[in-house]
């Protein structure tokens, strides 16, 4: 298995995973996650096996100390001079999962942000999810946005 920065040769592998893990609402669309992967192909790793993508993880960095839901509309806000390193999403193709691919995948985003000197990782997540973060020391600072059918909660890692 490998990790590498995402191109735009993945697009389709990653949509797809994307349309089968996450809701309509939830999902990012192409055109979205085509900018992400051009402005910040450094943060949006795959993990594949052969030729075959399986999980991907994706983020920019921010200043900013809290989320907020722009990081998610707004790939532009990328700063690459920025504090913390955010997750906007981490996803494994559904006949993967339970293997521990998308921990493999955070290990290796959580390396390269203490590497990078970051201050540490933020993200929002929805309560089912805290206590996989919690298993990586994420802390849940409560909640974050409220969307009309959601309450998604403020998880922090810090270095």
């Amino acid at each position: 298995m490998q990790i590498r920065s995402a191109t735009l040769a993945d697009l389709e592998a990653i949509i797809e995973i994307q349309h089968k893990t996450f809701s309509v609402d939830e999902s990012c669309s192409k055109e979205k996650l085509k900018e992400r992967i051009n402005i910040f192909p450094n943060h949006f790793l795959v993990l594949q096996e052969k030729d075959k993508i399986l999980s991907f993880i994706n983020g920019l960095i921010t200043s900013e100390k809290d989320f907020n839901e722009s990081m998610y509309l707004t790939p532009s806000l990328h700063n690459e001079e920025g504090t913390w390193q955010t997750i906007l999403s981490i996803a494994t193709k559904p006949a993967y999962q339970h293997r521990g691919y998308a921990s493999y995948l955070l290990n290796q985003f959580i390396a390269k942000a203490k590497e990078e000197k970051r201050l540490g990782i933020i993200l929002t997540c929805k309560e089912n999810r805290i206590s996989f973060y919690e298993q990586f020391n994420f802390i849940n600072e409560g909640i974050s946005i409220k969307t009309k059918d959601t309450i998604w909660y403020q998880m922090r890692l810090t270095f």
